[in-house]
This record gives structure tokens, sequence and C-alpha cells, in this order.
């Protein structure tokens, strides 16, 4: 099972995103639960990635395992990690509710 847990703040901005495990949906290179949350991941990474103003702390230890957290960012960056605390909520949420045994998907705010 993959088990993510993203953080968000008490405005909802995306604050750090943990995600480790194997979906087991397929074989590897097979699994489509696997690539959809890779896919969703390294998409919203990828953004942050590129806004300079957004510092991060990235951990990518070994296949399976990804963190990222947000060290700093502007202000003018809130409603862009906003946006993709909502991407990680709705994309992650629904493949969880669609693969309830491969998907585990906890949010808390601080």
């Amino acid at each position: 099972m993959i088990q993510v847990r993203i953080i968000r703040s008490e405005n909802g901005m995306l604050r750090s995103c943990e995600a480790e495990g194997h979906a087991g949906f397929a074989p590897k290179g097979l699994d489509i639960v696997c690539a959809a949350v890779s896919s969703i991941l390294r998409t919203v990474l990828a953004l942050l990635e590129k806004t300079p103003t957004v510092r991060l702390l990235v951990n990518t230890p070994e296949p399976g395992k990804l963190f990222f957290y947000v060290q700093d960012n502007d202000k003018a960056d809130n409603a862009l990690l906003i946006h993709c605390g909502d991407f990680l909520q709705q994309g992650l949420g629904l493949l969880q509710d669609e693969y309830p045994e491969h998907v585990s998907l906890k949010e808390k705010t601080e």
C-alpha cells in the first residue's frame, strides 16, 4: 500500500508531503495505481521546484519513498501552496476512494 501524509497550515497551504510504499495493484512496471500516485506527487514537486521563491527540502532515499518539505516561501506563493495542497488532496483522495486497499491518504493541519 502507498501511504501518503500531507501537512497543511491553518490557511490550507501545503507544508509537507511524505509518501512511501508500493501499491501492489499489479507487477512493477504495469501498476496503474503506482503510476497515478507518482504522477500526482511528481507534478506538484516539479511545480514547486521551479518556483524560485519556494525553498524545499526534498528526499528520495530509495524507490517507493518521496518526501518534500516547504522550508520557506514568499507571501506571493501562498495561493500556489494552497492550490498544490488542494491538488494533492483531490487527486490522491480520488485514488484512495477508488483503490482503498492500495492508497492511503492522511491529512493533518498544523
